[in-house]
This record gives structure tokens, C-alpha cells and sequence, in this order.
């Protein structure tokens, strides 16, 4: 009988211990946890661990955006997060854009580099960061190339553009940048240019008041314009950082590299404080009730026109909360 109960005993013990082993082993794979294999080395955790880091993961930097160009789609940036948008050839147009609205409740930001180019004479015609309440990839062409800066046709959408050739056809409300030795020739400018509810590209014409160049007026008083640098014209990337403060419904866009100061053979840069310029490498821009209720998508545009070209691209480096 002794011996019975002893061998009844060990069978509970044993069985406890199987249980307890059982238990344990599904503990490890609930957690991650390695697990022993036949070797006696410790393998990678369970494949159920693996599942849940899947379900969870975020698109990287590329894959936030979609790219359309005059020579068709891709669906992301390449693996450096790049994108041309176009290239030595006239007529052009590309934009990389986000594959979903900006949610302007929350903050956002992204910062990068872009390419102007490397054709100071000749060059053009606009490089644009735009907000658009449509995707532009629904434009046509011929709506958004040169002049129209990649943006006519879009309704109440605004872009901060770096615009490197004057349009003298009032049509396009180019704002004429000169100081007083340049006489006919007019350098670039970078400012906000915004569109109507119907999509119509609104003017940026000048005003001048008559007391100084730099006392310009805009046909946009809110245009924030100010000389661009033509040595970013240089066919090397330039940083950028966009930040949008929910707060107070406020995007801005900030590009060092725009400033300089007066050198020979060069005035210092013109910042056309009566447009709300602040300064030369900042500027702000407040989005609408409807906008922020809506969401914008937020495009890098180039565009060449019919008689000026250049190479425009674009890299983003970082973003956070554009993928809502």
C-alpha cells in the first residue's frame, strides 16, 4: 500500500509540475519572450508577438506621400525619401503629396530639403509647398504649369512659393522685385500665393506707394513677400521645417538659407514689410475654420514654364502626425 500511495504521489507532483510548465511556456510566448530551443540557445520571441508589432507599425517617412509627375505616378518617395518633380524641359510639373488630409485639429511637422535647381539665367518657374483642400494630382497640365505655379483650378488652397521668374502678363499677378540698380531686371521673390473658391490663381501684383522700393504693397496684403536668395539656385538641397501650432490655427514655414546680406554688386535683401513680411527666411500663414474643419493636403510642387526650366526636387527627412 506504501508504495502505491508513493507512486500516486509522484503522479500528482509530476502533473503539477507539467501544468506549471504549460503555464509558463504560454506566458513566454504572450510576453515575447525567447524560448529554449533544442540546441539549448535562445531563439527569436514567438511569431504571435511579431503579429502584434505589425498591426501597430507606422509608415515610414516614403510611404507618406504619393508622387505624380508629367511622366506618371509612383505610389511613394524613393527609398531616401526624394522625389524630382522635374526635370531640364519646358512645360513641366510634379508634385509629391500627402496620401491623406493634413488633420489641422492636432499639430503637425516636417522638415526636409529642396532643390531649386542649378539654372540661375533661364530659370524657373516656381517651386511650391502648397495646401490644398483637393488632391492636385486631379489637375490638368496645361491649368498648372508655368505661371499658374501648380495651383490654378484648385479651390481655396495657398502655397508659399519660390517663384524664380517674372511674369510681366498681368494675368498671372506676378509681384515685380527690383531695386533701384537693377533698372529692368527683376529678381525672384518668395511669398504666399493663394487661389479662390472657384480656383482662380489671384493676383500678387505690385503696389508701390511711391516712398521706397521696399514699401511696395501687394495686391495680397497678407503675401509676405520678400526677395529670394538666387544662391540656393544651386543645385543643392536647401533645409526647410514646417510646424503648425493647432492652437492658434497657424502654419509656419521657416528656410534659412533664403536670408543674405548686401553684397558688391548686390543690394541686401528686400523684405516687403508692408505685405506682412517678417523676414527673409519665415513665414506664417493662418488656416481658415473651414480648412482646419475640412483638412488640407500638402503638396511639393514644380513647375516650369514655356520659356524658363529647371530641376525641381524635394526630400522630407522627418514628419510627424501627417499620417491622420
Amino acid at each position: 500500500m506504501k508504495s502505491v500511495q508513493g507512486k500516486k504521489s509522484s503522479f500528482r507532483i509530476i502533473k503539477k509540475a507539467a501544468t506549471i510548465a504549460l503555464f509558463s511556456a504560454g506566458l513566454a510566448t504572450f510576453a515575447g519572450v525567447g524560448v529554449q530551443n533544442g540546441a539549448g540557445l535562445f531563439s527569436s520571441p514567438a511569431v504571435t508577438a511579431s503579429a502584434d508589432t505589425t498591426a501597430t507599425a507606422q509608415p515610414t517617412t516614403n510611404q507618406l506621400f504619393s508622387v505624380n509627375t508629367r511622366y506618371g505616378s509612383q505610389t511613394t518617395l524613393n527609398t531616401n525619401s526624394f522625389a524630382q518633380l522635374t526635370q531640364s524641359q519646358y512645360n513641366d510639373y510634379g508634385y509629391a503629396t500627402t496620401n491623406k488630409k493634413l488633420d489641422l485639429t492636432k499639430d503637425f511637422s516636417v522638415t526636409g530639403r529642396l532643390y531649386l535647381g542649378s539654372r540661375v539665367d533661364g530659370g524657373g518657374d516656381a517651386f511650391n509647398i502648397l495646401f490644398s483642400p483637393d488632391n492636385p494630382n486631379t489637375l490638368r497640365p496645361a491649368s498648372s504649369t508655368g505661371g499658374m505655379l501648380g495651383m490654378n483650378g484648385l479651390a481655396s488652397s495657398f502655397g508659399l512659393v519660390f517663384d524664380e521668374h517674372y511674369n510681366s502678363d498681368s494675368s498671372y499677378g506676378d509681384f515685380q522685385n527690383k531695386s533701384w540698380w537693377q533698372g529692368g531686371r527683376y529678381e525672384g521673390v518668395v511669398s504666399w500665393r493663394t487661389t479662390s473658391p472657384d480656383g482662380t490663381l489671384n493676383s500678387n501684383k505690385r503696389q508701390d506707394t511711391g516712398i521706397g522700393f521696399a514699401s511696395a504693397q501687394s495686391a495680397d496684403e497678407k503675401a509676405q513677400v520678400v526677395s529670394m536668395n538666387k544662391d540656393m539656385i544651386n543645385g543643392q538641397g536647401h533645409p526647410f521645417a514646417i510646424n503648425y501650432n493647432a492652437a492658434t490655427s497657424t502654419i509656419t514655414i521657416s528656410v534659412p538659407d533664403n536670408s543674405y546680406s548686401g553684397a558688391f554688386g548686390r543690394d541686401a535683401q528686400l523684405v516687403y514689410t508692408k505685405t506682412g513680411a517678417i523676414s527673409g527666411s519665415t513665414w506664417t500663414k493662418q488656416v481658415t475654420s473651414q480648412q482646419k474643419k475640412d483638412g488640407l493636403y500638402l503638396s511639393f510642387a514644380g513647375v516650369t514654364g514655356a520659356k524658363d526650366y529647371n530641376n525641381f526636387a524635394v526630400a522630407i527627412d522627418s514628419t510627424n502626425n501627417i499620417n491622420n
